[in-house]
C-alpha cells in the first residue's frame, strides 16, 4: 500500500518508511522491524527468532529469542550402569538406588549408585591386557581405552592437550563419544570449565 504525505513535513514521512531497519540486535539476530516500527531503530520490534543458545544441558534452546529460556523438553540423556532416565531433561532424574559398581583391587564404593561415590578414582596404571598383548594405556577400575601404545602410537599420541606423546602418559576412555584422551589434559580442561552453568562434556 502506498501513502501520500506531505515531502515537506519529514518528521510525517519517517512514521510511514518501511524501509527494513536490519540492525543487529543483541540477540545476534537480524531485526525484522521497518524503519517506522522500530522509530527510527530507536526501539526495536521484539525478535521472533528461535534462541537457539545453549541450556544447561547442552541442548539447544526452542523458545523464541523475545522470551526467557524455558526448562529443556527433550528427552533426558542421563544415565548409569543399570539404566537410563525416561524423564524430560529440564525435570530432575530419579536417583538410582541399586549398588555403585565403582571398584577395582586397591578400593570400591559402598554407596548406591544415585549419590557421589566415596571414594576417589584409583590412581594406580592398569595392569590388564590388550587384544594385541600389550599393556593397556588406561587407569585401573576405568574402562579400557582400546588404543594400545605400541600398535596404535601414531592416533593415541595425536597432540590434543600437549601430553600425549609422554611416555608415562595416561589415557582415559569416553564412553558416550568413544575418544580417548590424555588424562592430565583432561583434568585441567575439567578444571578450567568449573565457572561453566553447563554438564560436562567431551572437549573434542
Amino acid at each position: 500500500m502506498h501513502v501520500k504525505v506531505n515531502v515537506g513535513d519529514p518528521k510525517l514521512l519517517l512514521k510511514y518508511c518501511s524501509k527494513p531497519c536490519n540492525i543487529i540486535l543483541k540477540c545476534k539476530h537480524k531485526c525484522s522491524g521497518t524503519c517506522s516500527e522500530c522509530i527510527q531503530c530507536r526501539f526495536h520490534k521484539r525478535c521472533a527468532e528461535k534462541c537457539a543458545q545453549p541450556l544447561v544441558c547442552n541442548h539447544e534452546c526452542v523458545t523464541p529469542c523475545r522470551e526467557s529460556c524455558k526448562p529443556c523438553t527433550r528427552t533426558c540423556e542421563m544415565r548409569c550402569a543399570h539404566s537410563k532416565c525416561k524423564k524430560k531433561c529440564g525435570a530432575p532424574c530419579t536417583p538410582c538406588k541399586q549398588m555403585c559398581e565403582r571398584q577395582c583391587k586397591h578400593l570400591k564404593c559402598t554407596c548406591p549408585c544415585g549419590l557421589i561415590c566415596d571414594v576417589e578414582p584409583c590412581t594406580q596404571r592398569c595392569t590388564k591386557l590388550l587384544k594385541c598383548g600389550h599393556v593397556c594405556v588406561g587407569f585401573c577400575g576405568d574402562p579400557c581405552p582400546p588404543l594400545c601404545r605400541t600398535c596404535d602410537y601414531e592416533k593415541l599420541t595425536e597432540i590434543f592437550f600437549g601430553n600425549e606423546g609422554e611416555e608415562d602418559a595416561v589415557f582415559v576412555l569416553l564412553k558416550d563419544c568413544g575418544h580417548v584422551l590424555e588424562s592430565t589434559g583432561l583434568e585441567s580442561w575439567m578444571n578450567e570449565a568449573q565457572d561453566l552453568i553447563q554438564f560436562k562434556r567431551c572437549p573434542k
